[in-house]
Protein backbone atom coordinates (compact mmCIF):
# COMPACT_ATOMS: atom_id res chain seq x y z
CA UNK A 1 0.00 0.00 0.00
CA UNK A 2 1.79 3.46 -0.90
CA UNK A 3 0.73 7.07 0.13
CA UNK A 4 -1.49 7.62 -2.82
CA UNK A 5 -3.35 4.75 -1.80
CA UNK A 6 -3.52 5.81 1.68
CA UNK A 7 -4.61 9.61 0.25
CA UNK A 8 -7.07 8.19 -2.26
CA UNK A 9 -9.20 5.94 -0.20
CA UNK A 10 -9.30 8.98 2.75
CA UNK A 11 -10.53 11.35 0.46
CA UNK A 12 -13.46 8.79 -0.72
CA UNK A 13 -14.35 8.43 2.92
CA UNK A 14 -12.96 10.92 5.73
CA UNK A 15 -15.19 13.80 4.32
CA UNK A 16 -16.14 16.18 5.90
CA UNK A 17 -19.86 16.19 6.15
CA UNK A 18 -19.81 12.92 6.95
CA UNK A 19 -17.96 13.00 10.13
CA UNK A 20 -18.42 13.91 13.55
CA UNK A 21 -16.63 15.87 15.80
CA UNK A 22 -17.23 16.08 20.01
CA UNK A 23 -15.77 18.47 22.78
CA UNK A 24 -15.41 17.97 25.82
CA UNK A 25 -15.04 21.17 28.09
CA UNK A 26 -16.14 21.51 31.96
CA UNK A 27 -17.59 25.32 32.75
CA UNK A 28 -18.34 28.17 30.71
CA UNK A 29 -16.44 26.49 28.28
CA UNK A 30 -19.11 24.62 26.30
CA UNK A 31 -20.97 27.59 25.57
CA UNK A 32 -17.66 29.05 23.83
CA UNK A 33 -17.33 26.10 22.07
CA UNK A 34 -20.48 25.86 20.53
CA UNK A 35 -20.41 29.04 19.32
CA UNK A 36 -16.79 28.77 17.97
CA UNK A 37 -17.14 25.37 16.44
CA UNK A 38 -20.72 24.95 15.41
CA UNK A 39 -21.95 24.67 11.92
CA UNK A 40 -24.90 23.96 10.18
CA UNK A 41 -25.39 20.09 9.68
CA UNK A 42 -25.69 19.10 5.99
CA UNK A 43 -29.31 16.85 6.18
CA UNK A 44 -28.75 13.39 4.83
CA UNK A 45 -30.70 12.71 1.32
CA UNK A 46 -33.38 10.44 1.79
CA UNK A 47 -32.81 6.33 1.32
CA UNK A 48 -35.46 5.02 -1.21
CA UNK A 49 -35.89 1.52 -0.44
CA UNK A 50 -38.08 -1.53 0.36
CA UNK A 51 -39.40 -1.45 3.53
CA UNK A 52 -41.16 -3.73 5.37
CA UNK A 53 -44.61 -5.13 4.66
CA UNK A 54 -47.44 -3.23 6.51
CA UNK A 55 -49.79 -5.87 6.48
CA UNK A 56 -49.32 -8.35 9.56
CA UNK A 57 -47.66 -11.97 8.91
CA UNK A 58 -50.67 -14.05 8.26
CA UNK A 59 -51.92 -17.02 10.53
CA UNK A 60 -50.41 -20.74 9.63
CA UNK A 61 -52.72 -23.24 8.12
CA UNK A 62 -53.21 -25.72 10.06
CA UNK A 63 -54.74 -29.17 8.50
CA UNK A 64 -54.10 -32.74 8.26
CA UNK A 65 -53.15 -34.68 5.13
CA UNK A 66 -54.84 -37.50 3.94
CA UNK A 67 -53.32 -39.88 5.78
CA UNK A 68 -53.65 -38.20 9.06
CA UNK A 69 -50.24 -36.11 9.11
CA UNK A 70 -50.29 -32.50 10.60
CA UNK A 71 -49.52 -30.17 8.03
CA UNK A 72 -48.29 -26.64 8.21
CA UNK A 73 -48.39 -24.02 5.44
CA UNK A 74 -46.83 -20.07 7.08
CA UNK A 75 -47.09 -17.85 3.81
CA UNK A 76 -44.51 -15.39 3.60
CA UNK A 77 -43.72 -12.93 0.93
CA UNK A 78 -40.57 -11.58 2.50
CA UNK A 79 -38.36 -13.37 -0.55
CA UNK A 80 -39.49 -15.76 -3.40
CA UNK A 81 -38.42 -19.04 -1.45
CA UNK A 82 -39.32 -21.80 0.30
CA UNK A 83 -38.79 -24.15 2.58
CA UNK A 84 -40.05 -27.59 3.48
CA UNK A 85 -39.17 -29.64 7.15
CA UNK A 86 -40.70 -33.22 8.17
CA UNK A 87 -40.40 -34.19 11.52
CA UNK A 88 -40.00 -38.11 12.54
CA UNK A 89 -39.68 -39.72 15.79
CA UNK A 90 -36.04 -41.31 16.16
CA UNK A 91 -32.80 -41.31 15.57
CA UNK A 92 -31.19 -41.04 12.16
CA UNK A 93 -27.52 -40.38 12.05
CA UNK A 94 -26.66 -40.81 8.21
CA UNK A 95 -26.44 -37.37 7.31
CA UNK A 96 -29.60 -36.84 5.65
CA UNK A 97 -31.35 -35.87 8.62
CA UNK A 98 -30.71 -33.48 11.52
CA UNK A 99 -30.25 -35.48 14.83
CA UNK A 100 -32.97 -34.45 17.57
CA UNK A 101 -34.14 -31.65 16.15
CA UNK A 102 -36.92 -30.00 17.24
CA UNK A 103 -36.45 -31.86 20.24
CA UNK A 104 -35.17 -35.08 21.27
CA UNK A 105 -35.71 -38.08 20.07
CA UNK A 106 -37.16 -36.49 16.64
CA UNK A 107 -35.01 -36.29 13.48
CA UNK A 108 -35.55 -33.05 10.53
CA UNK A 109 -35.45 -33.59 7.06
CA UNK A 110 -35.29 -30.21 5.53
CA UNK A 111 -35.27 -29.22 1.82
CA UNK A 112 -34.93 -25.22 0.87
CA UNK A 113 -35.39 -23.96 -2.67
CA UNK A 114 -37.18 -21.15 -5.11
CA UNK A 115 -41.27 -20.88 -4.87
CA UNK A 116 -41.42 -22.88 -8.03
CA UNK A 117 -39.31 -26.08 -6.61
CA UNK A 118 -42.00 -27.20 -4.23
CA UNK A 119 -42.68 -30.28 -6.28
CA UNK A 120 -39.00 -31.64 -6.47
CA UNK A 121 -38.38 -30.37 -2.96
CA UNK A 122 -41.31 -32.34 -2.05
CA UNK A 123 -39.99 -35.45 -3.52
CA UNK A 124 -36.74 -35.42 -1.91
CA UNK A 125 -38.03 -34.87 1.18
CA UNK A 126 -40.12 -38.80 0.14
CA UNK A 127 -36.84 -39.80 -0.97
CA UNK A 128 -35.00 -38.61 1.98
CA UNK A 129 -37.28 -40.21 4.33
CA UNK A 130 -37.41 -43.89 2.72
CA UNK A 131 -33.81 -44.03 2.67
CA UNK A 132 -33.11 -43.08 6.22
CA UNK A 133 -31.46 -45.61 8.81
CA UNK A 134 -32.08 -45.92 12.14
CA UNK A 135 -28.44 -44.55 14.57
CA UNK A 136 -28.36 -48.11 15.55
CA UNK A 137 -27.21 -49.52 11.93
CA UNK A 138 -24.79 -46.86 11.90
CA UNK A 139 -20.45 -47.02 11.68
CA UNK A 140 -19.20 -46.44 14.67
CA UNK A 141 -17.42 -42.70 15.10
CA UNK A 142 -13.40 -42.27 15.25
CA UNK A 143 -14.36 -39.44 17.39
CA UNK A 144 -14.41 -39.35 21.24
CA UNK A 145 -17.17 -36.76 21.74
CA UNK A 146 -18.94 -37.88 18.58
CA UNK A 147 -19.07 -41.65 19.36
CA UNK A 148 -20.36 -40.65 23.00
CA UNK A 149 -23.92 -38.71 21.44
CA UNK A 150 -23.62 -41.78 18.86
CA UNK A 151 -23.49 -44.34 22.03
CA UNK A 152 -26.81 -42.23 23.82
CA UNK A 153 -28.67 -41.98 20.65
CA UNK A 154 -28.25 -45.91 20.07
CA UNK A 155 -29.71 -46.43 23.49
CA UNK A 156 -32.73 -44.20 22.95
CA UNK A 157 -33.17 -45.99 19.57
CA UNK A 158 -33.10 -49.25 21.22
CA UNK A 159 -35.82 -48.06 23.51
CA UNK A 160 -38.00 -47.47 20.50
CA UNK A 161 -37.86 -50.82 18.77
CA UNK A 162 -40.52 -50.31 17.13
CA UNK A 163 -39.03 -47.61 14.55
CA UNK A 164 -37.19 -49.08 12.16
CA UNK A 165 -37.76 -46.35 9.38
CA UNK A 166 -38.60 -42.47 8.96
CA UNK A 167 -42.39 -41.92 8.77
CA UNK A 168 -43.45 -38.02 9.45
CA UNK A 169 -45.11 -36.86 12.46
CA UNK A 170 -45.51 -32.90 11.36
CA UNK A 171 -44.82 -31.87 7.74
CA UNK A 172 -44.08 -27.86 7.67
CA UNK A 173 -43.69 -25.15 4.67
CA UNK A 174 -43.06 -22.00 4.81
CA UNK A 175 -42.22 -19.21 2.14
CA UNK A 176 -43.96 -17.54 -1.04
CA UNK A 177 -46.59 -20.00 -1.72
CA UNK A 178 -50.24 -20.60 -2.16
CA UNK A 179 -51.74 -22.45 0.96
CA UNK A 180 -53.65 -24.39 -1.39
CA UNK A 181 -51.59 -25.63 -3.75
CA UNK A 182 -48.84 -26.17 -1.45
CA UNK A 183 -51.29 -28.38 0.81
CA UNK A 184 -52.18 -29.86 -3.03
CA UNK A 185 -48.26 -30.69 -3.33
CA UNK A 186 -47.89 -32.07 0.45
CA UNK A 187 -50.90 -34.72 -0.08
CA UNK A 188 -49.72 -35.71 -3.42
CA UNK A 189 -46.23 -36.46 -2.06
CA UNK A 190 -46.60 -37.94 1.40
CA UNK A 191 -50.60 -39.11 1.07
CA UNK A 192 -49.23 -42.43 0.43
CA UNK A 193 -46.68 -42.83 3.22
CA UNK A 194 -47.84 -44.64 6.45
CA UNK A 195 -47.66 -41.21 9.42
CA UNK A 196 -45.65 -42.10 12.55
CA UNK A 197 -47.12 -42.63 16.03
CA UNK A 198 -46.08 -40.40 18.50
CA UNK A 199 -43.48 -42.54 20.38
CA UNK A 200 -43.68 -42.99 24.14
CA UNK A 201 -41.56 -40.82 26.51
CA UNK A 202 -37.84 -42.03 26.46
CA UNK A 203 -36.94 -43.88 29.77
CA UNK A 204 -33.74 -44.37 31.20
CA UNK A 205 -32.64 -48.65 31.68
CA UNK A 206 -33.95 -49.59 35.29
CA UNK A 207 -30.11 -51.00 35.66
CA UNK A 208 -27.12 -49.45 35.59
CA UNK A 209 -25.03 -50.71 33.01
CA UNK A 210 -21.32 -50.08 32.13
CA UNK A 211 -19.63 -49.96 28.55
CA UNK A 212 -16.05 -49.28 27.15
CA UNK A 213 -15.41 -48.58 23.65
CA UNK A 214 -12.30 -48.25 21.92
CA UNK A 215 -11.84 -45.42 19.53
CA UNK A 216 -8.25 -45.85 17.70
CA UNK A 217 -6.41 -43.05 15.60
CA UNK A 218 -8.72 -40.03 17.75
CA UNK A 219 -7.72 -37.59 20.21
CA UNK A 220 -9.70 -36.36 22.64
CA UNK A 221 -12.34 -33.33 21.62
CA UNK A 222 -13.59 -32.69 25.28
CA UNK A 223 -12.77 -33.29 29.14
CA UNK A 224 -14.26 -35.26 31.62
CA UNK A 225 -15.29 -34.22 35.18
CA UNK A 226 -16.79 -35.79 38.23
CA UNK A 227 -18.48 -34.52 40.80
CA UNK A 228 -17.05 -34.94 44.75
CA UNK A 229 -17.97 -34.40 47.76
CA UNK A 230 -15.32 -30.99 48.89
CA UNK A 231 -13.57 -31.53 52.10
CA UNK A 232 -14.88 -30.74 55.23
CA UNK A 233 -18.31 -30.02 53.43
CA UNK A 234 -20.69 -32.10 55.80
Amino acid sequence: MSAADIRRVARAWLREDQRTVGWFMPGDEVARAEQRFARPLTQPAPRIGRGAPQDATPAPVITALANGVTAIVQVSSLSPTVSVTAIAPGVFSDGSAQENAPVPGYASFNERGLSGELVPMARRLVDALREAAPASTQPARNDPSARLSQLLDEAKSRSESSIKSAHPIVIAVSGDIDPQEALSVLNNAFGAMPAAETPAAFMPPGKIESRVETVSGAKAQAALGYVVRAPGGG
